[in-house]
């Protein structure tokens, strides 16, 4: 009895990580000049950090995994970037797929 309520409970848990953690962050819905707050960069598991300098934060994501604009594919190779300059959003910086089937 206790095996199986051990195996449900394991069940459980794999459906909720599998629903809730893959889920994207469409950049097309980050507007520039927004408080970046907002839109949580640093609690996505989805961008590095760097504050190399005052005043500028930087978010950048590599392979652009879990990342998406809109119905745009995103190349895969270059990564985006994410400024943000006293706490307001500056900047986006990505790259389309080379191969954009243009009837999206």
């Amino acid at each position: 009895m206790m095996k199986k309520a051990r195996i449900v409970i394991l069940i459980f848990v794999v459906l909720i990580n599998i629903c809730c953690g893959n889920k994207s962050f469409d950049l097309s819905a980050v507007s520039l000049g927004e408080d970046a707050k907002k839109y949580d960069f640093e609690n996505k598991d989805l961008f590095l950090k760097d504050t190399a300098k005052p005043d500028i934060i930087q978010y950048y994501a590599d392979e652009n995994k879990g990342i998406s604009y809109g119905n745009i594919p995103l190349d895969n190779t270059m990564g985006t970037r994410i400024t943000v300059y006293k706490g307001k959003v500056g900047a986006i910086d990505t790259n389309a797929a080379k191969n954009i089937p243009w009837n999206l």
